[in-house]
């Protein structure tokens, strides 16, 4: 889950979160500093995983809908790799997706549905902004979009609740295709888990906020348990981590359109 800098982050990124123990906070840090330590945070020590999920839905008018999806990952070489497959409820078990980052150009989504009857498809152009499953996510939203090359700027540290944190903007750069003009990320001191995340247009108009609401810990690694994606105009995406197993050894071989048939 780079939560802030890459975009709402890859799904399976975001629930296969690694953390490291807290520490003691090294002064002075530079918003680029803490940054880093967030990114690099939170991938250390993850190649492989698999991820039992639950999102639910809010529309507007209050109404509920869940699906529950199984993630299996691998990241190598500074790319990550998610087959999701939904697993319930009935009339949408079976529709899977393949996440492939592409550190040199643009990642590769392919989706198989199949109540269509036929061979898994690309997503690209246009389609990529179409909503993911019906959530309040686009696919879009979960491509990487690595913004390490962006301008950050740190400003005074703020408490969320009983917790210290550093308060950082990110802008992305202009050869950056993103959405955002601008986003906000509220991080933990100790931890470098980020707590909180406003979204901004080109107007500086907030377009969501994302929240942590709830951590787990898998041996002596801390994840993002449960997270609630809130956007502008109302509704809301809560994803759950019902399961989580960092020890499976996801092969690469399994990363292909072709799995997403089986």
């Amino acid at each position: 889950m780079h939560p802030a800098p890459r975009s709402l982050a890859a799904l399976a990124l975001v629930l296969l979160l690694a953390a490291l123990p807290a520490s003691a906070d090294e002064a002075p840090l530079s918003a680029q500093d803490i940054v880093d330590r967030a990114l690099d945070t939170q991938s250390l020590g993850f190649r492989s995983g698999e991820v039992d999920m639950t999102l639910i839905v809010q529309d507007r008018g209050g109404d509920i809908r869940e699906r529950r999806l199984t993630v299996r990952g691998r990241s190598d070489d500074d790319a990550f790799r998610a087959l999701v497959r939904v697993t319930a409820p009935a009339e949408v078990a079976g529709q899977s997706y393949l996440f492939r980052e592409n550190p040199g150009g643009s990642d590769d989504v392919f989706v198989y549905l199949p109540a269509l009857d036929e061979s898994p498809r690309r997503i690209a152009g246009a389609q990529r902004n179409a909503s993911f499953m019906g959530t309040h996510l686009t696919y879009a939203d979960l491509q990487s979009r690595d913004l390490r090359d962006a301008t950050y700027e740190r400003h005074d540290d703020e408490r969320i609740g009983r917790h210290d944190v550093y308060v950082i903007d990110a802008r992305p750069a202009a050869s950056t295709e993103s959405e955002y003009a601008r986003v906000r990320i509220w991080i933990r001191h100790g931890d470098f888990i980020p707590l909180r995340v406003r979204f901004f247009d080109a107007r500086d108009r907030e377009r969501r906020t994302m929240f942590t609401e709830d951590l787990g810990r898998h041996n002596d690694r801390l994840y993002v348990r449960r997270l609630t994606l809130r956007p502008a105009e109302g509704g809301a995406t809560t994803m759950v981590i019902d399961r989580v197993d960092l020890d499976v050894d996801v092969p690469a071989s399994e990363f292909t359109p072709q799995s997403l048939l089986q």
